[in-house]
């Protein structure tokens, strides 16, 4: 009896296949292992923001539109924790003057666009689902020290 031949294109296709499955469930299964506070905050980030009123307004203004955008029903939008130590470092406070744009964007690049000009970035903290803000060599330090409990999204 005669063994099948198997063509090297079936071979590599299948190969392909198995490499971008385990790719996916890879993602999904870093996903799925984080807690539901976290899943939650993530999912938020991608929510759309728009502002009433495009412009120059205080960063406190624009953090408390983008928790106010984030906001289901009975609860308090995105946990924001908000470095004061890092906000002196940068050089700016609550009422340092921020430009926002006026179009629908999601959170998290909304909350990019708000932080970068004045030198500061966030991070979800995974154990508690909590967003901070503080500066970008803060951010990073504990992005690369404790990489399984800092998250950028």
């Amino acid at each position: 009896m005669k063994a099948p031949r198997v063509r090297i294109r079936t071979v590599m296709i299948a190969i392909a296949v198995l490499t971008v499955l385990s790719y996916v469930a890879a993602r999904l299964w870093a996903y799925y292992s984080l807690p539901a506070n976290t899943r939650d905050v993530l999912a938020r980030l991608d929510r759309p923001v728009r502002f009433p009123d495009p412009g120059p307004m205080p960063l406190a203004e624009a953090l408390e539109a983008i928790r106010e955008a984030t906001r289901d029903p009975g609860d308090n939008g995105i946990p924001l924790y908000v470095d004061e130590l890092g906000l002196q470092r940068a050089g700016a406070t609550l009422w340092t003057e921020v430009r926002v744009d006026p179009g629908p964007m999601p959170a998290g690049d909304c909350l990019r666009r708000v932080l970068g000009p004045l030198g500061l970035d966030f991070n979800v903290y995974v154990r508690d689902g909590m967003l901070e803000v503080t500066t970008k060599d803060v951010a990073r330090r504990a992005r690369e020290t404790t990489p399984d409990q800092v998250l950028r999204p």
